[in-house]
């Protein structure tokens, strides 16, 4: 019937396409087919029984206004839950990118002031240079230890220590919460320093893993919120997203922008 599909377009204008809308206006169509049906089984016209029904129907647009507020809670609870899972995946870059470069700027530091106290030739490493050693170790929160070996030049492998100190105790009470130590040895002239620290970058990668899954977690829950609320939810989307994230929300919206193609007016 054409003027109730009228009537119904001119109702849900304004609303945004869900499952919630689309079951309210199947049910409004309905009550008011089988509102005209009785009454043209008393008697009166088609288009007569029409009039009569949406009359008697009344003015829904408050239902349909309170509805769409309904909605509008809905979607703003799905772009928060989209944006704290976006958010998370930031801080995880943001996290191991600086963890990163933290440790590259600190070994940078540890090998120049290293270098200032060690000799270009292979010499007897110097008490008052082992003791300066000693104390960055002691002052670093990262640094655990410090080793100088002289170098055979034909295998490149240590060949004599000439000096090593390792921190006994664990550090402050902060750093047992990482990982675990980390190593990088370089080779200078007739010199390989091999320095022991905190593993900023396991640290890092640690807090990258942990933002990922709970990014994850979320995306998949945004993705299967807004599937239903969307409508045509079928619990296999439920799994595509928690698989494919990302990819599999794409494959949801390329169904969806296909449907919508096949039926632009939501029934």
């Amino acid at each position: 019937m054409k003027a109730i599909e009228g009537y119904l377009e001119d109702l849900y204008r304004d609303v945004r396409i869900s499952k919630e809308a689309a079951e309210l206006k199947a049910e409004m169509r309905g009550h008011l087919q089988q509102a005209v049906e009785e009454l043209m089984a008393e008697g009166l016209s088609e288009e007569e029984s029409v009039q009569v029904a949406l009359e008697r129907f009344g003015d829904q647009k408050q239902l349909v206004s309170e509805m769409e507020g309904v909605l509008k809670v809905q979607r703003v609870f799905a772009k928060n839950l989209l944006r704290t899972a976006l958010a998370f995946l930031v801080v995880g870059f943001a996290v191991l990118a600086a963890m990163s470069w933290m440790q590259s700027d600190l070994e940078r530091n540890w090998y120049s002031q290293t270098m200032s106290w060690v000799d270009d030739e292979r010499t007897v490493l110097p008490v008052q240079n082992q003791q300066k050693l000693t104390e960055m170790v002691l002052d670093s929160a990262l640094l655990h230890g410090i080793e100088i070996d002289s170098v055979d030049p034909s295998t490149y492998e240590p060949a004599h220590k000439f000096y090593s100190y390792e921190k006994t105790d664990s550090g402050p009470i902060i750093w047992p919460i990482l990982p675990g130590f980390g190593g990088k040895s370089y080779v200078y002239g007739p010199w390989m320093l091999t320095f022991h620290y905190r593993d900023l970058i396991g640290t890092g990668a640690a807090v990258f893993v942990f933002c990922a899954i709970v990014y994850w977690v979320l995306f998949a829950v945004w993705g299967t919120v807004n599937a239903y609320h969307r409508g045509r939810f079928h619990w296999a989307w439920v799994f595509v997203f928690a698989l494919f994230n990302v990819l599999g929300y794409l494959l949801y919206w390329a169904e969806q922008k296909r449907w919508r193609l096949l039926s632009p007016k939501f029934a």
